[in-house]
Formats: C-alpha cells, sequence, structure tokens
C-alpha cells in the first residue's frame, strides 16, 4: 500500500514495486490520476480512494486489500502537503490542516496496518520524511513540523513494533523534483550529486538506512512470545529489531549490504532473518 501513489516519489515507489513483482495498492485522493498509473502498470497496480486524514477510511482500506490479496505486507506513507507562508500570518487552522495530513495520516496508517501486519507474522512500514525533520526551513513552520514529529513517531512505532516483525522505518529526502516543488529555486552546491534528487531517486533506496537491520519473526515458545532482556526486538549478540534510526540525509558508505549486489526494493522491504530464540 502507498499512499499518495499517483505522484511523485508515490508514484515512484509504485512503479519500482510492481516491476519487482508486488501486488500494490495505490491509494490517494487524486483518483484519476491513480487511475492512469494503474492503467500504464497493469493488473498488478489497484487504485483506492483515500483521505488519510480518515481513520475510518484507513480501516476500510485495509479490510479490502486483505480480502483481495490475502494480506498487508508493506505501507509506504507517503502522502503529504506543503503550504508555506510566513510564520506570523499562520493561524491554527492553516497549521492543522498541515498537520492533520502529514502527521496524523501517517499515525492513522500505523495505527491501520498494525493488526493486519501481526496476523500475517510482520511487515514493514515506510515513512517519508524530510531533511525539514533535521533543521527549519523559512516560511515553512507548519511542514517542519510535522516532519520532525513523523521522525518520532517512526522511532516509537519502531521500538514498539518490532517484537511483532513489524518494522518501521523513515527516509528524509533532500531536493526532490515532484509537482509538490513544482515552481521552487534549489540550491544544490552544498549536494554531493550536484543536481536536484528525483523520485526515483528515493523509491529505489528502500527507505531503509544504510546498514542491515534484523527482523526477528519470533517463535511461539510454550504458550509465549520468548522477549530477552524483556525489551522488545531484542536477541543476545543479535541487532534489535525496528531501532528506529533515520537513515541518513546524504548518498554514500558502504551499501545496505557491503560487498554485495545492491538488492531489489521488494526484496529489502520483505527481509526478514528468521532467528530462533532458545
Amino acid at each position: 500500500m502507498v499512499t499518495g501513489g499517483a505522484m511523485g516519489m508515490g508514484a515512484a515507489t509504485v512503479r519500482r514495486l510492481v516491476g519487482e513483482g508486488a501486488n500494490v495498492v495505490i491509494a490517494d485522493v487524486n483518483v484519476a490520476e491513480a487511475e492512469a498509473l494503474a492503467a500504464e502498470l497493469g493488473p498488478t497496480a489497484v487504485v483506492e480512494k483515500l483521505d488519510v486524514r480518515s481513520p475510518q477510511q484507513w480501516t476500510d482500506l485495509v479490510q479490502r486489500t486483505e480480502e483481495r490479496f490475502g494480506s498487508v505486507d508493506i505501507l509506504v506513507n507517503n502522502a503529504g502537503i506543503v503550504d508555506p507562508a510566513p510564520l506570523e500570518q499562520w493561524d491554527v487552522a492553516q497549521l492543522q490542516r498541515v498537520l492533520d495530513v502529514n502527521l496524523i495520516g501517517v499515525f492513522n496508517g500505523i495505527q491501520a496496518v498494525t493488526p493486519a501486519m501481526k496476523r500475517a507474522g510482520g511487515g514493514s512500514i515506510v515513512n517519508l520524511g524530510s531533511v525539514a525533520a533535521f533543521i527549519g526551513i523559512i516560511q515553512m513552520a507548519g511542514y517542519v513540523a510535522s516532519k520532525w514529529a513523523v521522525r518520532g513517531l517512526t522511532k516509537t512505532a519502531a521500538l514498539e513494533l518490532g517484537t511483532y516483525g513489524i518494522r518501521v522505518n523513515a527516509v528524509h529526502p533532500g531536493q526532490i523534483n515532484t509537482p509538490m516543488t513544482r515552481g521552487a529555486t534549489f540550491e544544490t552546491s552544498s549536494v554531493a550529486l550536484g543536481r536536484v534528487g528525483e523520485p526515483d531517486d528515493v523509491a529505489r533506496t528502500g527507505a531503509l538506512p544504510r546498514q542491515r537491520r534484523r527482523a526477528v519473526r519470533h517463535r511461539q515458545r510454550r504458550g509465549r512470545r520468548w522477549r530477552a532482556d524483556r525489551r522488545p526486538g531484542r536477541l543476545p549478540g543479535h541487532t534489535p529489531v525496528g531501532s528506529g534510526v533515520d537513515p541518513p540525509r546524504a548518498s554514500g558508505g558502504d551499501g545496505l549490504w557491503p560487498g554485495k549486489q545492491q538488492p531489489d526494493l521488494l526484496d529489502v522491504l520483505r527481509h526478514r532473518e528468521e532467528i530462533e530464540a532458545p
């Protein structure tokens, strides 16, 4: 499931996942653009109208997705808006509008898919943040506040849901050429690649940290879930599940699997290493 999947980074993610064999729900309020994308990609891409602000619409969507495909394995919380204005001109209604989509929409999505992912034995939730989650940006008070909050929500959800094999991560893009940024003036002198990013640059990262994170599917032992050190997602000698570490904001490093060919996005999102608890 990809929210805001009709255009920009969402559409790039949908294309990549479909290309790698996934059944993908394009969830968006822009049904016309979503249907055009689905027609281009074929029967494995389906369209669902979703207002991420509505918990009931989320509940209904998850139910229909399970009925259609059997499970919900991946959620990409991509939907977002921006509404720039000088700080002194912001009012509570404008702030609430941005928070309702960018933050509450992400919260609603995590809550809605968690029971389904538990039933499936695990899953992957990817929240689209922004470099605005680390800095301040002039005239972007609501957007910046929402992205800082998404970063914190991601960390908390990762720690809480990791024990169920549900990984929660955030990716924080910088300057990306999307319909939302159309008309913006970009400064690329400090960008390593010397250019503005494209939606597929974000989609192909897999939206995961640049180091391997093991997801642990706990086996049921003697009628209870084994939890080492009484801390969710921890096994002795192993990296904790869903540590909530933000991915780096620039390209570089050894890649997700050093010394190996970079995996497909679908493989990365689905990856689990099953570790049997003693």
